[in-house]
């Protein structure tokens, strides 16, 4: 159901540099523009306008159409939303006629004028993709299975593109995004090893559509029915919905028995590719905005970031906001990403095999413990070149050499496992987990990894449980307890897909005015008699360990930090202002009394 049409000027006036950010522009051909749906919404610009160096606009009829020419047959339809800053989407949403993208998040949409030509196509991850005939009806989708190996199989001129399709969340949108920029793609053959949920978002899109966004989920108004998965912003839904409606999911996943033989990958797909019939494309293609994520960036040593908690949830907290807040924006090849240097995680607490799961977390406690089984164990799943546990365990197992070196001495430092061979450097998919040591000390095991790589946002939480996995494994087979688990993530990143959900995620995590200090406690008073302030550190279990003595808290402070300081960055700010407050007591009368609030103080 469309909105009453409504008229908005652009002050563009004529700078030949000058630049729409904020409309949707959809480009298309007069007829299509005829039979666009939203043909009522209307906009009003001045005559003569120019947005981009060479590109001027002739309004057609500027009060009624929104239209205007572009030179070469081609019309541009310009819409712009109600109010600043929400989101660029078109209107009338499945049910109630309101926006259907209009987002909660702090980015707005951003876009620019381009024509769309099928040469320049595609124009989402161009160079990870497998161009083939750009008027073919078909595309590939492999899963987790080998891309050019399925390309070495198939005709070039049977199919148009042919991708991976890993990453159940983030790798939705582009693949929208390329369909809907290339109407000739009315089929989409999905094939290869399901290693994640991916498969599951592509089904239940095409076959269960879209839903209303439920209470308290990130993210957008609509979703992938029975996934978390957000319908992109900007892309309006009817226009998802005519996706849908011309573009047919063909699963060939269970007609592939044996998933390394690629030879039968290119049976079952020629012979499906023989059988479908050739269409035409199903509408104008079009170009959407994008959102733009707005995050601030605090100035910082740009190395070493220690993060230490009880359980994988609550580091990974405080990980997302450190790399929002810190992070650095640059790339790995031609994805942009925000990278601090060194992140060290230690957790105390955790029990793999009893996980505490956030509810942010993109899996659940049994997608665990299947991580586990290729994680710690030498499993390779069909269509897989190899996994961390075959690194580790595969052949030469380095977990029971280590086992039964600390057996026979608890003390060795020589208890090292790696899963980096000298082909790696070189490799197209080195291993990003690099090393484990397990140590005892005082008959506890403590373990460090080291990862030279590290995708904090989707990796990092699984990789800790299977590293602390891996530590009990340890602990359980010396009989020793189990102690810390240190992580060195040396380039802990997040990727720009990632950035949104990043911003939103970390908003939950507060730190807190409480504290456990594994460096012990301070007691404080004043002695009016001397005019001094007296602090005294204590360990844990109560044994003194030094004395303070100074008429400023300036100089206690500055003696603390010097020696044993305390560990916790709150505890810190507490001793700060425990001992300002005891020096104000001495100097103005009042009796000192640590952790009451100075209004309740009296005077001595």
């Amino acid at each position: 159901m469309n909105q009453a049409p409504h008229k908005r000027n652009f002050n563009i006036g004529g700078d030949e540099n000058a630049r729409l950010t904020e409309p949707l522009l959809v480009l298309s051909d007069d007829k299509s523009l005829k039979n666009d749906a939203r043909g009522d919404e209307k906009v009003s610009f001045p005559a003569h306008s120019v947005i981009s160096p060479g590109l001027e606009l002739t309004p057609l009829q500027t009060e009624e159409s929104g239209c205007c020419s572009v030179g070469g047959g081609k019309m541009i339809r310009m819409v712009k939303t109600r109010e600043q800053n929400e989101d660029l989407c078109g209107v009338g949403s499945p049910t109630s006629g309101s926006s259907a993208c209009k987002q909660e998040s702090s980015g707005i949409l951003t876009g620019q004028i381009e024509t769309v030509s099928i040469d320049g196509w595609p124009f989402e991850y161009s160079s990870k993709l497998i161009v083939g005939n750009k008027d073919s009806n078909v595309g590939i989708a492999t899963l987790w299975s080998v891309k050019e190996k399925v390309a070495a199989v198939v005709n070039k001129d049977d199919y148009c593109v042919i991708a991976n399709y890993y990453d159940w969340y983030n790798g939705f949108e582009p693949l929208v995004r390329n369909c809907l920029s290339n109407t000739n793609i009315r089929y989409i053959l999905v094939v290869g090893a399901n290693l994640s949920r991916s498969k599951s978002v592509l089904l239940n899109f095409f076959e269960n559509g879209i839903t209303e966004k439920r209470e308290g989920a990130l993210g957008g108004d609509y979703y992938v029915s029975n996934t978390d998965v957000r319908i992109p912003p900007g892309i309006p839904i009817e226009d998802i919905e005519l996706l849908r409606r011309n573009v047919k999911l063909i699963d060939l996943t269970d007609k592939i028995k044996d998933l390394e033989n690629f030879q039968e990958y290119g049976d079952v797909i020629n012979q499906t590719i023989k059988g479908l019939p050739k269409l035409g494309g199903y509408g104008t293609a079009k170009l959407y905005p994008k959102m733009e994520i707005e995050s601030d960036f605090f100035p910082s040593s740009r190395i070493l970031y220690t993060i230490t908690h009880d359980y994988v949830a609550e580091a990974w907290l405080e990980i997302l906001f450190t790399i929002k807040a810190y992070g650095v924006k640059t790339f790995i090849n031609e994805d942009e990403i925000k990278e601090c240097i060194s992140v060290v995680s230690v957790i105390n607490k955790e029990d793999p095999d009893a996980p505490r799961i956030s509810e942010h977390f993109t899996f659940d406690e049994n997608d665990l413990f299947t991580y586990y089984e290729t994680f710690c164990y030498p499993n390779v799943p069909e269509g897989t070149a190899y996994t961390y546990g075959s690194r580790f365990r595969g052949g030469y197992d380095q977990f029971l050499e280590i086992v039964d070196l600390l057996r026979k001495n608890k003390h060795s430092k020589r208890s090292y496992a790696s899963t980096w061979t000298l082909g790696d450097m070189g490799s197209k998919a080195p291993p990003c987990v690099i090393s484990i040591q397990p140590v005892i000390q005082d008959g506890t095991v403590h373990m460090t990894c080291y990862i030279r790589s590290n995708d904090m946002f989707r990796a990092w939480p699984r990789n800790a449980f299977g590293l602390r996995k891996y530590q009990k494994m340890f602990a359980e087979e010396l009989g020793c307890e189990l102690g810390s688990l240190m992580i060195i993530s040396q380039s802990a990143h997040i990727y720009k897909e990632n950035f949104e959900r990043m911003n939103s995620i970390a908003g939950f995590y507060k730190n807190t005015n409480c504290f456990s200090d594994p460096r012990g406690y301070y007691v404080i008073r004043a002695d009016a008699s001397t005019g001094e302030i007296v602090c005294v550190h204590h360990s844990n279990c109560g044994k003194v360990l030094k004395t303070y003595t100074s008429k400023t808290a300036r100089e206690i402070s500055d003696a603390i930090n010097t020696g044993a300081h305390p560990a916790d960055r709150y505890h810190v700010s507490y001793l700060s202002a425990e001992l300002m407050k005891a020096e104000i007591c001495v100097k103005h009368g009042f009796e000192y009394v640590q952790d009451i609030l100075v209004d309740d103080l009296k005077r001595t």
